[in-house]
């Protein structure tokens, strides 16, 4: 997982993939179903993605503690919440 900015929902879409491998790889089922879950709003509306997205990405930053992420790994989800933050700002969105 690199760090850099994200360009499109599809990008925040695989994101979720890789991450949702990842933790289902550490043991982390149940966050990673919640990463899941948060993915399936990928098709419908942007707003909806992106607040379902920030809430799974917010649980699996205060559950980190239980699982092995890397510092890289975590600063790239920090990353991610706050592009979703800023994209809720232009759009008028949560």
């Amino acid at each position: 997982m690199n760090l850099h900015s994200l360009q499109s929902d599809r990008e925040l879409h695989d994101f979720l993939l890789k991450l949702s491998e990842e933790l289902t790889s550490k043991g982390a089922i149940e966050m990673a179903q919640e990463v899941g879950r948060a993915n399936r709003f990928a098709s419908g509306s942007p707003s909806d993605f992106l607040h379902e997205s920030q809430m799974a990405l917010r649980s699996v930053i205060a559950k980190s503690g239980s699982i092995a992420l890397s510092e890289l790994q975590l600063e790239q989800i920090k990353s991610i919440i706050r592009q979703i933050e800023i994209a809720f700002l232009k759009i008028g969105g949560a």
